[in-house]
């Protein structure tokens, strides 16, 4: 990172409210590492097992941020509708398109 993006990150940080402020510092100290702090954020504990060693399938490198899976107990499951993944891509993603959820309007 370079100086002056560390500086508008810090600028930026020190504009959030104080309990948000406090909450990010304590979950910066609870992670060991980027990885798992960004997988507490962004994906969260297992749903089978509540375990924290998550990672979705883009930190693993299977190009998909929007499949959880779990490090401890194996479980994977959709980010978006939270259901058990049996097949990919997720049904879920299927009848969204049929509804036209992922359609996009250009002026």
């Amino acid at each position: 990172m370079e100086q002056n993006e560390r500086e508008i990150l810090w600028f930026s940080l020190t504009q959030l409210p104080p309990d948000v402020q406090e909450a990010l510092s304590l979950a910066v100290q609870k992670y060991n590492n980027v990885e798992d702090f960004t997988s507490a954020i962004m994906v969260g504990p297992c749903p089978k097992c509540a375990g924290e060693k998550t990672r979705d399938w883009d930190d693993i490198g299977l190009d998909d941020a929007t499949v959880g899976t779990c490090l401890e107990c194996g479980y994977t499951w959709c980010l978006e509708c939270g259901d058990a993944l049996e097949t990919w891509p997720c049904p879920h993603w299927e009848k969204d398109e049929k509804d036209g959820a992922f359609e996009m309007e250009i002026e």
